[in-house]
């Protein structure tokens, strides 16, 4: 995964019907485990929302992993970036872009990766998340065999998930 990942639709979007979809996973999903800061801007004579979403620091200070920032691109594409690479921004932010993909009829594409797909829902909690990370449904040639390469790290996956509480890995 690169930098930015996108979902693409097409419906016309905006800020609000953006904000609800999101409010709505989040609040059904994770409840008050997962926050969500709404930042306004002003970008060329127009104001646009920009979504921060994160595990609650009150909650959870030991696990502060940075978040993902969620934003129109355009009225047809719904760009996301995850910031501080922590294992728990990517499933939040894996979740949230198969959830939206699904919801408008979207692909989902990534800066890092030339396919495009529709949402797998592999990831039900972030246990299934970290056992499963490293693992493509369109790996080409080159990319599977980078998959052994990733299977190495299992090992030391499971000593990264062994740090976290039941009750994050059942998030």
């Amino acid at each position: 995964m690169a930098n930015h990942g996108f979902v693409t639709t097409k419906l016309n979007l905006n800020d609000l019907k953006l904000e609800t979809a999101i409010t709505n996973f989040v609040q059904h999903t994770w409840q008050d485990k997962v926050k969500i800061e709404i930042n306004t801007f002003n970008n060329t004579n127009k104001t646009e929302k920009e979504f921060a979403i994160y595990l609650n620091d009150q909650l959870y200070p030991q696990f502060q992993h940075g978040f993902v920032l969620i934003w129109l691109n355009s009225k047809r594409k719904i760009e996301f970036r995850p910031q501080g690479c922590g294992d728990i921004s990517f499933y939040i932010y894996y979740r949230i872009q198969e959830h939206l993909a699904q919801l408008f009829n979207g692909i989902i594409s990534d800066e890092g990766i030339s396919d495009k797909w529709t949402p797998q829902f592999k990831y039900h909690n972030f246990e299934s998340y970290m056992k499963n990370r490293f693992v493509f449904p369109n790996m080409n040639t080159d990319e599977a065999k980078l998959f052994k390469l990733f299977k190495l790290f299992e090992y030391f996956n499971q000593k990264i998930m062994d740090k976290y509480p039941q009750e994050i890995l059942s998030l």
